[in-house]
């Protein structure tokens, strides 16, 4: 009767396999963004084929399961989970502080370079303003010269011509005896002289005259 039992009991129990190791699902999500950090520095150059293999093989992507489990459970252990932790903290403060300087050292170029660029502006504008001026001066200049030279040729004409009045005075004070007749009035002719009487004509005028005379 017993060994009926132990038989049923034996066929009844199943056998018990071994189960294969796996990862949490935190761990593959883990795994799966150093992958995609890893294959965007790749792709963006910063890193070479080489360098990708590499990261990926501190990463333990290629090991076995245990192998990784291992490097998960050393990673996040607590002791070292908090130095990582102070350690980023650090190393963000650093940063920031140097970005900060950064972005006060390029704040205080860039006003330099405006308030170098507003001087050279003002500079050019005096240097054009007194382009203008030497320009308008030398205008000014040159016309001063050009009415001295006509003030000038107008003084010598004027002395010449006082020069030359006093001969033509005397000129016209020699001739004031002489009649210069005008164009328009013609010189009258000469009156011929009476044509000679005829003998005959000459006889009977001196009768006459000297009936007269009786």
């Amino acid at each position: 009767m017993s060994t009926i039992n132990d038989t049923t009991t034996t066929n009844d129990v199943k056998e018990v396999k071994d189960k294969k190791p796996t990862l949490s699902a935190t761990y593959v999500k883990l795994q799966s963004f150093q992958l995609m950090i890893a294959k965007n520095l790749l792709d963006s150059d910063v890193i070479n084929q080489e360098q990708f293999m590499a990261l990926l093989d501190e990463v333990k992507l290629f090991d076995n399961v245990e192998s990784q489990i291992l490097f998960f459970e050393e990673s996040f252990n607590t002791d070292s989970w908090k130095t990582i932790i102070k350690d980023m903290k650090d190393f963000k403060k650093a940063r920031n502080t140097e970005a900060k300087a950064d972005a006060k050292a390029e704040e205080m170029a860039s006003k330099a370079e405006a308030k170098k660029a507003k001087a050279d502006a003002k500079k050019a504008k005096k240097s054009s303003d007194q382009n203008e001026e030497d320009v308008s001066s030398d205008s000014t200049s040159t016309s001063d010269k050009e009415e001295e030279v006509e003030e000038e040729t107008d003084t010598n004409v004027s002395s010449k011509d006082e020069h030359d009045t006093p001969s033509e005075e005397v000129e016209v004070e020699e001739e004031e005896d002489v009649i210069v007749p005008s164009k328009e009035e013609p010189i009258p002719a000469p009156t011929p002289p009476p044509a000679p009487e005829s003998k005959k004509e000459e006889k009977k005028a001196k009768k006459g005259k000297k009936g007269k005379k009786e």
